[in-house]
């Protein structure tokens, strides 16, 4: 749903001999606008991602590689296609084993409420009559440039850029005008069900996932002090609960219940800015990675890595303007294994080369069929549906550990928004 796959470079798996293709796929209304039923049916941008790995498939063997080898891998918006094209019956047979880095299909930013709303915020946006149907609606936007239905993305986001991802996957309707949908049912059921690709799958959260959209607040003291004093408002879109929960007193309440629980009673400054992390680690990352871990550990080899490895410069730093520690952000790893313009600037120190080979190692012995190895450890497969067994990454020392949780997911499921089961419309 980002697209970010072309800001990284391949340049230390190339030496380990792997071959590394990226995908460009639609984005935005382009990708993921959907009527809620078949005529715009939405997912087009995983429709896309479908296409490139048939292309894999087809013509890999001319780059030296083998197609009966494919390792599908994605971050972030990219983990939760990982995820989605496990669920998915047109991408059956197109890979072997996946890695998904911070986020899963069961992430509240993944699956979109209220799509036929949205899509027509975005048409009217554009100068497309809203009330017309589906068909007529469809032949409107198709008049007009790609560029004008785009910019009407911030429509649906009222604070700064959140809800980041206000268009989203949708429970495809299935008819005439889409014969063969990308998903028809819900990931969490078919998750639960085991209603998956039958290939090992390797999973990782950071320990400050919450860091983005976070840090950028923390750039600006006005944004923590505009979050404070607008709390109710302005929360549901940061944490994306705003389409789930009608507004009014039980939105409110759901806010003021967060807060209490975080913040209890203090106000939200940069001294308690690592709870307000916490918080959007939690509810953003931690809950629907740790949640498709466990469902699917049942069906598949499940691997699972926690990294707490703070680099010198990532996405905390690029976002936040602070040399401040404020933990190890999304994206952490990425940019230690895949190179990116965003550390221009910032040579490699020589610890940072050391963790870079044990996550080459990572990447290795995983794309080659084998368990996951990072430097001298071998990660276990999850044997609990309860529990997580995990690599907790470090530096110097790494370690093997099991645990309930990774932080605070229960609070998470005992909220239960119920955001995600949403069926589309007759």
């Amino acid at each position: 749903m980002y697209g970010g796959g072309g800001y990284f470079r391949p340049d230390f798996l190339i030496k380990r001999h792997l071959i590394l293709v990226t995908v460009n796929y639609r984005l935005g209304p382009l990708g993921f606008l959907s009527t809620e039923d078949d005529v715009i049916a939405g997912n087009f941008g995983l429709k896309d991602q479908v296409t490139a790995l048939q292309w894999v498939q087809q013509n890999i063997q001319y780059f030296g590689g083998d197609a009966g080898k494919v390792t599908l891998s994605g971050f972030s918006a990219g983990s939760a296609s990982v995820h989605l094209h496990y669920l998915s019956p047109l991408s059956r047979g197109l890979f072997h084993r996946a890695i998904g880095h911070s986020g899963s299909a069961l992430n509240p930013w993944v699956m979109v409420e209220r799509a036929a709303e949205k899509a027509k915020i975005i048409a009217s946006g554009a100068g497309c009559t809203p009330d017309r149907g589906s068909k007529e609606l469809l032949e409107c936007l198709r008049q007009v440039p790609a560029e004008k239905i785009v910019r009407q993305l911030p429509k649906l986001q009222d604070f700064l850029y959140n809800p980041y991802s206000p268009l989203g996957v949708v429970v495809e309707r299935r008819g005439k005008h889409n014969p063969t949908p990308f998903l028809a049912e819900h990931p969490r059921d078919m998750t639960r069900d085991g209603k998956i690709a039958k290939v090992p799958l390797l999973l990782s959260v950071t320990d400050a996932e919450g860091l983005y959209p976070a840090a950028e607040f923390f750039s600006n003291m006005s944004y923590l002090q505009h979050i404070n004093d607008h709390w109710n408002e302005v929360l549901p879109s940061i944490l994306d609960y705003k389409y789930a929960v009608q507004a009014g007193q039980l939105r409110d309440i759901l806010s003021q219940v967060i807060r209490a629980h975080y913040l209890g009673h203090q106000e939200l400054n940069e001294r308690v800015f690592p709870q307000f992390v916490r918080l959007v680690s939690n509810r953003l990352f931690f809950a629907g990675v740790t949640e498709a871990a466990k469902l699917m550990q049942p069906h598949i080899p499940v691997y699972f890595y926690f990294d707490h490895y703070k680099a010198t410069y990532g996405l905390s730093e690029a976002l936040s303007g602070s040399d401040q520690f404020l933990g190890v952000p999304h994206g952490e790893d990425i940019l230690l294994i895949f190179p990116s313009s965003l550390r221009d600037g910032y040579p490699y120190t020589m610890q940072e080369l050391d963790m870079v080979a044990k996550f080459s190692d990572l990447y290795e012995s995983f794309a080659r069929g084998h368990q996951p190895r990072f430097g001298n450890l071998v990660l276990p497969p999850q044997d609990d549906p309860e529990r997580l067994t995990y690599l907790q990454i470090n530096y110097p020392n790494s370690t093997i550990v099991t645990s309930d949780f990774l932080s605070d997911e229960p609070f998470w499921n005992i909220l239960n928004f119920n955001e995600t089961y949403i069926v589309p419309r007759d």
